[in-house]
């Protein structure tokens, strides 16, 4: 149900009992990226139902390129435009909880760890519970993409919590001098084939404070 990805080594142990089928204990390298966990595949339903766990130490955004919309790595913070199969989705139900430690990334996307658990039912991609460091804080809440509307129709309520301004454009030296923690939500509604065109399309609201915190003219007009 997922794009290709480039070569990869991998080593574990493989089972199989009737319509059962499991990879487990393995570890593997996707490019900079480590992945370790165990994987089952129950062949007997409707489809192929793949559930277990992925566990990364280090995770590079770049290696994750196809699975998130792009071809390639960017270090431009470009939205990826890569459109994404949806009728692959009607191949695999799925339920895959997955981890990541450290995650190397463009210096303009101030990342950290990952948790989220993919859930795959009837082409509808769920993101629940959806979980990655940002800025110091952390971002939360579900993410849901139905692969069965044409283009895809993406929904989102994120939680936003204790992002540091500083941490949140590392790469602008006007915003150092910037304090506080940003807090909120974002809740966005779209439709589209990639993360570039549900985002290009979605409506919404996004509501963010500062409580007690300081920062510049230049920074707000920026901003705006």
């Amino acid at each position: 149900a997922f794009p290709e990805t480039s070569k990869y080594p991998t080593k574990g142990k493989l089972a199989r009992a009737q319509k059962m089928i499991r990879y487990q204990n393995f570890t593997g390298k996707v490019g900079e990226s480590d992945i370790a966990g165990t994987l089952q595949f129950d062949t007997g339903g409707k489809r192929v139902f793949m559930h277990g766990e992925l566990n990364s130490k280090v995770l590079n955004l770049a290696d994750l390129g196809p699975l998130v919309g792009t071809d390639q790595p960017k270090d431009e913070g470009v939205l990826p435009d890569m459109p994404f199969d949806s009728d692959r989705w009607d191949s695999i139900d799925a339920d895959v909880r997955i981890k990541a430690g450290s995650i190397k990334r463009p210096k303009q996307l101030p990342l950290e760890n990952l948790a989220t658990r993919i859930v795959m039912k009837d082409k509808v991609l769920t993101l629940d519970p959806f979980e990655v460091g940002i800025a110091g804080g952390r971002i939360a809440r579900p993410i849901k993409l139905d692969g069965r509307k044409d283009p895809i129709a993406a929904q989102t309520a994120l939680r936003v919590r204790d992002l540091s301004l500083p941490k949140l454009f590392p790469t602008m030296p006007e915003n150092q001098q910037s304090i506080g923690d940003v807090n909120g939500l974002v809740e966005l509604q779209g439709r589209g084939d990639s993360v570039g065109q549900m985002l290009g399309a979605a409506n919404g609201k996004v509501g963010l404070y500062i409580d007690g915190g300081k920062i510049s003219r230049y920074m707000m007009e920026l901003v705006g």
